[in-house]
């Protein structure tokens, strides 16, 4: 498993696909991601995977170094 952290901007269908994914191939761990979502029920689904959720993009920036990658899983 990789130690680094990854910042994921939107926790909706795209991104927990994304997260399930790399969980399961075994590349990263749930706690290697932290997702900013506003939905309260989607951070509590997020958060019952064991990924760290904050509840804007703004608290990205405590949770992540500044070399750490950021995903946007958000609609254009």
């Amino acid at each position: 498993m990789s130690e680094t952290r990854i910042g994921v901007v939107g926790g909706g269908n795209m991104a927990r696909a994304i997260i399930e994914g790399s969980v399961a191939s075994g590349r990263f761990a749930p706690g290697a991601w932290v997702v900013a979502e506003p939905d309260p029920d989607r951070r509590d689904t997020l958060e019952g995977l064991g990924v760290g959720v904050v509840d804007h993009a703004g608290r990205l920036a405590g949770a992540l170094s500044p070399s750490d990658p950021l995903l946007l899983a958000v609609k254009p």
